[in-house]
């Protein structure tokens, strides 16, 4: 269910504070699993709160930023970039194992 909620600004950089607390506790759990591509999960959670509190920052409420609402942040291409060497460690070598896997991965995604 959609939530059409707006939050103030300072809602939401209390959002971003909270996430960023989760975000840090997970990483300290993944990091007892010592399995470097899980660990790497914590990268995209981090980037996430990145966004977020970017936005926020910009009084953006990114809490509806989903595919089912087709809003999204404003991102640069560093964080692009960030956001691939991430996926691209955790995922990277099944697709290029499996090029037919990275076909229907981007057909889901319904990228070209």
């Amino acid at each position: 269910m959609i939530n059409d909620a707006q939050y103030s600004q300072e809602e939401l950089k209390d959002l971003v504070v909270q996430m960023a607390r989760v975000a840090n506790l997970v990483y300290k759990l993944l990091q007892g699993c010592n399995v470097h591509a899980f660990i790497e999960f914590n990268g995209l959670i981090q980037k996430y709160v990145d966004l977020c509190r970017r936005a926020a920052a910009e009084g953006v409420d990114f809490t509806m930023f989903n595919t089912h609402t087709g809003t999204s942040f404003e991102v640069h291409d560093h964080d692009v970039e960030y956001l691939a060497e991430k996926f691209d460690c955790i995922f990277g070598p099944l697709f290029r194992k499996y090029p037919e896997l990275w076909t229907l991965f981007k057909k889901k995604l319904e990228l070209p």
